[in-house]
C-alpha cells in the first residue's frame, strides 16, 4: 500500500481559511504574500471559478491547502526565502525544473530550495498541500550551510516513515494545532522535530552556501541592493530590516549565514568603497572629510582606521594618488 498525503490527513487544517476569491489576480497576491512570489495562469477562463486556500502560520513552519478552481499552470520567480514541500494530493500536478519533470501526487512531492524558481501545472479539480519551512530554522538543524534538498519527495521511501507520520498526526488533531498556536515554544519544538525528521529521511546535499551569491535568499539581495542605493542616508538596521519586510533578528541570521557578515558592517563596507571611488575620482575632486561625511562617517580617526584596514592605505594617500593623475 503506497503512502501518501490525502485531504482527509490535513483535516484540521480547514479550521484555517485565508481566503475564497474569485480573482485569479487577488489569489495570487494572496498565495504570494505567505507563501512564495508565483504568477498563475489559468488553463483556462472557468464560469464562477472560485479559488480559496487554508494557512496555518506556525512560527517558521507554515501548512497550506490549495483551490484553484480548475487546470493551473504556476510559474514561480525563484525569490523565495524559504523550503517548500509541494504535493498534490488531489488531481494530478507536474513540476518542471532543472531540465526535468516532476510528477506531483499524494505519495510524490517537489522540494522546493531557496532562491529557486520552477514551473508546474495542475490538472482540473485538483489541490496542493504545501508545508512551508524558513530557511532559518533549516539552516540551524544544518551543519556549514543550507543543505539542498533533492527535486522529488517519496513518501513510500521508509526513511520519510516518521516525517510522514509526524504530518498526520499534527494536522489531524485540532487540540494540537490550537497548543502550537498559542504555545510560542510547543510551535518551536513542532518545527523543530519535523525539520529533523526530514533531513533524516530526505536525501540532500550539505553544501556551504555562506558566500554563495546566486543561492542567498532574496531577502538578504533585497537588503544589499537597498543598502547599495541607500548608503549615503542615515541607516540603522531596524530600518533595513522594514525596508525588506522582515525580522531584525532574521536579517542577522541570514547575514551571518550567507555572508559571514551583518548588515551593519556589510553598510559599512559598501560606504568605504563608495569614498574611495569619490577619492580616486580625479573628476570630482574632494576632500578627505567631505567624503568621508557623506558617505555617513562622522568620526575622522575611525573612519581612516577602517580604511586602512579594508584597503592597506590612508585614504590621504587615494586622494594623493587621483590629483598627482589630474595634474
Amino acid at each position: 500500500m503506497h503512502q501518501s498525503i490525502v485531504p482527509q490527513s490535513y483535516g484540521a487544517l480547514r479550521r484555517w481559511r485565508y481566503f475564497e476569491l474569485d480573482s485569479v489576480e487577488e489569489a495570487q497576491a494572496r498565495i504570494t504574500g505567505v507563501l512564495h512570489p508565483h504568477k498563475l495562469i489559468p488553463g483556462r477562463q472557468l464560469r464562477n471559478a472560485r479559488y480559496r486556500m487554508d494557512f496555518l502560520p506556525l512560527s517558521g513552519l507554515g501548512f497550506a491547502a490549495i483551490n484553484h478552481g480548475g487546470a493551473m499552470h504556476v510559474d514561480s520567480l525563484g525569490s523565495n526565502d524559504d523550503y517548500l514541500l509541494l504535493f498534490c494530493p488531489s488531481g494530478t500536478g507536474v513540476v518542471q525544473y532543472g531540465g526535468e519533470e516532476f510528477e506531483l501526487s499524494g505519495r510524490l512531492g517537489f522540494a522546493y530550495n531557496p532562491g529557486q524558481s520552477f514551473q508546474a501545472r495542475f490538472s482540473e479539480q485538483n489541490e496542493q498541500f504545501v508545508i512551508k519551512l524558513s530557511a532559518e530554522v533549516v539552516g540551524r538543524h544544518s551543519d556549514g550551510g543550507l543543505p539542498i534538498l533533492k527535486p522529488q519527495v517519496d513518501l513510500d521511501a521508509p526513511a520519510m516513515q516518521p516525517w510522514l507520520a509526524m504530518v498526520r498526526a499534527l494536522l489531524s488533531s485540532p487540540g494540537m494545532l490550537d497548543l502550537a498556536r498559542s504555545k510560542r515554544m510547543i510551535a518551536a519544538n513542532l518545527e523543530d522535530l519535523l525539520t529533523l525528521l526530514l533531513l533524516e529521511g530526505h536525501p540532500h546535499q550539505q553544501q556551504t552556501l555562506r558566500r554563495s551569491v546566486a543561492l542567498a535568499p532574496a531577502t538578504v539581495r533585497r537588503s544589499e541592493e537597498f543598502i547599495r542605493q541607500n548608503a549615503a542616508k542615515p541607516l540603522n538596521l531596524a530600518m533595513i530590516a522594514a525596508a525588506v519586510d522582515v525580522r531584525q533578528r532574521t536579517l542577522l541570521e541570514a547575514f551571518r549565514r550567507f555572508r559571514d557578515t551583518s548588515p551593519m558592517k556589510f553598510l559599512r563596507d559598501v560606504r568605504l568603497d563608495a569614498v574611495r571611488a569619490r577619492l580616486a575620482d580625479r573628476d570630482a575632486p574632494s576632500t578627505v572629510a567631505e567624503a568621508a561625511v557623506e558617505f555617513g562617517f562622522g568620526h575622522l580617526s575611525r573612519f581612516s582606521q577602517a580604511y586602512r584596514r579594508r584597503f592597506g592605505e590612508n585614504p590621504s594617500q587615494t586622494l594623493a594618488r587621483a590629483q598627482r593623475r589630474s595634474s
